[in-house]
C-alpha cells in the first residue's frame, strides 16, 4: 500500500481528510511520521504513564534484549543509550567533529540495539560491516 505522502497527502493530514481521499493509514504510516527524537524522549521519560506503557511492551519492543534487573532499570540503560546514539547521529548529520568519541563503544552500541529489536537484522549488518576495516586504514599525507 501506497503511504499517504506518496500520494502526494502530506503526513499530518488527519485520519478523516485522509478517508476523503480512499486512503487507508496503517501504524507503519503512522509510527515511520515520528521522528528519533520523538522515540528517544518517549523512552526516556520518567512520565508515571509511560512507565506504566513501558513495563507491558517492553518486551515485545526488544525482543532479544536480556534483562539484567527490572523493565524499569533496563529502560533506562536501553534509553540512555539510544539518545547517545541520537546527540552521535545528530552530530554527525550537522559536520561536528567526532575525533574525540569513543568510535569503537558507538559502534558496538548500534550493533548492541539492533540487536535488542532485531538479532537477524544485527547478523546481516555485521556481515556487510566494513567499520573495522575502515578504522584500521592509515591515510598516509
Amino acid at each position: 500500500m501506497l503511504s499517504k505522502y506518496s500520494k502526494g497527502i502530506p503526513p499530518f493530514i488527519s485520519d478523516s481528510s485522509a478517508k476523503e481521499f480512499s486512503i487507508n493509514i496503517t501504524d507503519d504510516d503512522l509510527i515511520s511520521t515520528f521522528n528519533f527524537g520523538f522515540w528517544t524522549e518517549l523512552l526516556i521519560s520518567n512520565d508515571n504513564k509511560y512507565t506504566t506503557m513501558w513495563r507491558k511492551i517492553f518486551n515485545d519492543v526488544f525482543p532479544y534484549y536480556t534483562m539484567e534487573h527490572s523493565v524499569d532499570t533496563d529502560k533506562i540503560k536501553v534509553a540512555n543509550t539510544i539518545n547517545e546514539l541520537r546527540v552521535f547521529r545528530n552530530r554527525l548529520f550537522h559536520y561536528e567533529p567526532i575525533l574525540n568519541e569513543d568510535l569503537n563503544k558507538k559502534h558496538n552500541d548500534i550493533l548492541d540495539v539492533l540487536g535488542w529489536l532485531n538479532e537477524d537484522m544485527k547478523q546481516i549488518n555485521i556481515l556487510f560491516d566494513d567499520f573495522e576495516s575502515i578504522q584500521n586504514t592509515k591515510i598516509i599525507k
